[in-house]
């Protein structure tokens, strides 16, 4: 993937992994689209940036709000802007209990996690077809990859957006518009900087941005990490169900609604 004099929208831009993916791609003379919920720190993030051949752009908006997505995807449109990467990484995690569910609070989480990368794609990828060419890349989870304790509402989201960009990227195959997924475990950002519990193989976000860079450029359709793991992850889905509820039935330590 060339991730030079690219224009890419990137959204939860403001901390963590999108901050500094955003320092970390503006150094490749990309011109970026940052968006976020928090307004001071978007504005103190664009002075950081390096400059590109056109001016930085930033919206503040809370993503899980339909009508905040129209409005940003409707202003970019307006100004005649078709990124050339959709780079979606908003997301939130939850705190689920199976005997007090909170449905406000998982129809929100879906809304960010899910929904608004659905509602962006929505907007720009006709632009992008009759172009035919882009990329669009999601941030899922490890934890995507199988139901895991006192995360059914994370886990849930983000495995449907796994398989969600899977079968999208199947669709747009011969369209010249690539599919990738982002799949990090834990990695130190503020949504884990409360966390008491262990949290194997954590990692910083730069490190993350870095491994995440590495894998556009490869173009790797799918960057999971950190390696072990990741291996661990992917090889719990082939256990039987019986044997992985055994397994995991009482780990509510690990919470993974905190791998982003």
């Amino acid at each position: 993937m060339q991730l030079t004099d690219q224009t890419i929208l990137l959204t939860g831009a403001s901390s963590g992994i999108g901050r500094e993916l955003a320092l970390v791609l503006s150094r490749n003379r990309c011109r970026l689209i940052l968006i976020a919920r928090r307004r001071h720190l978007l504005e103190k993030l664009v002075h950081e940036l390096s400059p590109a051949s056109q001016p930085h752009l930033f919206y503040d908006a809370d993503l899980a709000d339909s009508t905040e997505v129209d409005r940003v995807c409707r202003n970019l449109s307006d100004a005649g802007i078709v990124p050339d990467i959709l780079f979606l990484n908003a997301g939130m995690g939850g705190d689920f209990s199976a005997l007090d569910m909170d449905l406000q609070k998982i129809e929100k989480l879906f809304s960010l996690n899910f929904f608004s990368v659905l509602r962006m794609i929505k907007y720009f990828l006709p632009a992008m077809a009759d172009r035919r060419w882009g990329w669009i890349v999601v941030t899922s989870s490890l934890a995507g990859y199988r139901g895991m304790p006192a995360a059914a509402d994370y886990s849930a989201s983000k495995s449907a957006l796994s398989v969600f960009a899977e079968s999208l990227r199947l669709d747009l195959w011969d369209m010249g518009i690539g599919v990738m997924v982002i799949s990090p475990g834990f990695v130190r950002t503020p949504m884990t900087a409360d966390h008491r519990f262990k949290m194997p193989f954590l990692m910083s976000a730069q490190k993350a941005a870095k491994i995440i860079v590495r894998g556009l450029q490869r173009e790797k359709l799918e960057i999971h990490f950190p390696y072990r793991l990741s291996l661990l992850a992917r090889a719990s889905r082939f256990l039987p169900a019986s044997a992985y509820a055994r397994l995991m039935h009482n780990r509510r330590k690990l919470q993974p609604q905190d791998l982003s």
